[in-house]
């Protein structure tokens, strides 16, 4: 997988259940991992591929909640390298800043895996190497499947297979991204 250098999931609902309308109380309102969300995370990092993480809540409750996770992206051990924090920022500016912070030209050699409308638009427009609608949060599956994109996962366990059986990343072509949308 020597093309894909990023991996960006959203951190709500893509990686972790969060408690609702628990904003300042994050140290006690429920929170868990997705199932096999750090397997996830240690299949891409064996592949060379850093973990980005957009957040939709503010830098206090950010730090609470990747703490609870034990997800703290400046520990040795970290699974995770960057953490976005949204603000008020489109999602278009929040995919040039994981370029910018990553040392990337432009998201050609970025993997989004997003279950909001805003942010797989963003993606698909933006050129990203693949362009991962998952079935999860708010936003119902009939939504997100109006959104250009490659694929529609129901879970996150089916990326791995995903990208190795339907694509070999190191023979797309460099210059721009797979626009053939698939299933498995």
């Amino acid at each position: 997988m020597g093309v894909a250098q990023i991996a960006i999931f959203r951190l709500a609902d893509c990686c972790a259940r969060i408690q609702e309308d628990m904003s300042g109380y994050y140290n006690t309102a429920a929170i868990e991992k997705v199932p096999q969300i750090e397997f996830i995370f240690r299949w891409l990092r064996r592949r060379n591929i850093s973990i980005c993480l957009i957040s939709d809540f503010n830098r206090a409750d950010t730090e609470q909640i990747l703490s609870r996770l034990g997800w703290q992206p400046d520990q040795d051990q970290s699974l995770i390298d960057a953490i976005i924090i949204k603000s008020k920022r489109t999602a278009g500016e929040i995919l040039t800043e994981v370029c910018n912070l990553f040392g990337l030209a432009d998201c050609q050699k970025v993997i989004s895996l997003f279950d909001k409308v805003e942010l797989l638009k963003a993606a698909w427009q933006h050129n990203c190497l693949l362009s991962i609608g998952l079935n999860y949060g708010s936003t119902t599956p009939r939504e997100l499947s109006r959104v250009e994109q490659h694929i529609l996962l129901d879970s996150i366990i089916e990326l791995p297979n995903y990208l190795t059986r339907i694509l070999t990343l190191s023979d797309m072509p460099q210059n721009k991204p797979l626009r053939v949308r698939q299933s498995l």
